[in-house]
């Protein structure tokens, strides 16, 4: 048997299409190497196992992927978009070297954010919304007017809508989910399930939640998952609308406004 049949029967056994590229596995599966190192295997979420006695290889995920040993070891667990080399340590034992994820961030600046209702902004007389340091919320310094720092000051009891707009940068992955992310202060778990609103590309409404992380009066990332099947494919505009949830008895204090996303 020749050489090129030897390669292109273990490149069919890899990739029926010939191409090359692994066939990713199913969850709870043990990678096959076949003696080829440095392969490149696409998984989505699940968790898969690394062989003993295995070769350095690439995953890269496109859902949560949980990735151990035969042992059982968690090796690494990867988000959408994470790219990691395994390299083995011993016959039984793994690594990862370098990797990062594949997510992009880009902020919408508060001073941005105009006072809304239902999205919409008020009239000329209301100054179209823009915020100042006696409107609702308050645009001030972070402490308090002494700092040069900015921040938005929602008063006790106060739950106006903001509003703001922006472009989506071109490597923007539409097919995965993001995460609009609200950097807050307040009481323990008050930013807990703050709306957030999301308008793509000018289309239809879609509501979702902050998450409730262990949050007070430190900064703390309270993050609001946008599912892909309410992103386009291709994103060009996004528009955010942000309700904060009742808070009788403190302030609400918001530092900034970012979008976390998987790049293409």
């Amino acid at each position: 048997m020749s050489a090129n049949t030897v390669l292109s029967k273990i490149g069919s056994a890899y990739s029926p299409e010939g191409n090359g590229i692994p066939v990713p596995i199913a969850s709870g599966e043990i990678f096959q190497q076949d003696g080829i190192a440095y392969q490149i295997w696409t998984q989505p979420a699940g968790t898969y196992i690394l062989p003993d006695n295995g070769l350095p290889m690439f995953v890269r995920a496109t859902g949560l992927a949980t990735i151990t040993s035969e042992l059982g070891t968690v090796v690494a667990v990867l988000s959408a978009g994470e790219v990691k080399l395994f390299v083995p340590l011993t016959e039984t034992t793994w690594g990862t070297v370098g990797g990062g994820n594949g997510y992009g961030y880009f902020d919408i600046p508060l001073n941005a954010f105009r006072e809304t209702s239902s999205g919409n902004v008020g009239n000329a007389a209301a100054n179209g919304g823009l915020l100042a340091s006696d409107t609702t919320p308050i645009l001030q310094g972070s402490g308090g007017g002494s700092s040069k720092g900015q921040r938005l000051n929602w008063a006790a009891g106060n739950v106006d809508d903001i509003s703001a707009s922006t472009a989506v940068p071109g490597d923007f992955d539409g097919t995965q989910d993001c995460y609009i992310e609200l950097i807050g202060i307040g009481d323990v778990d008050d930013w807990d399930a703050t709306t957030v609103v999301t308008n793509w590309n000018g289309g239809v409404n879609v509501t979702d939640a902050t998450d409730s992380p262990a949050g007070g009066t430190t900064a703390t990332v309270y993050s609001a998952t946008v599912a892909a099947a309410d992103i386009p494919d291709t994103p060009l505009s996004l528009s955010v609308t942000i309700t904060p949830p009742a808070h009788a008895a403190d302030a609400l204090l918001l530092l900034g406004v970012r979008v976390r996303y998987v790049r293409t």
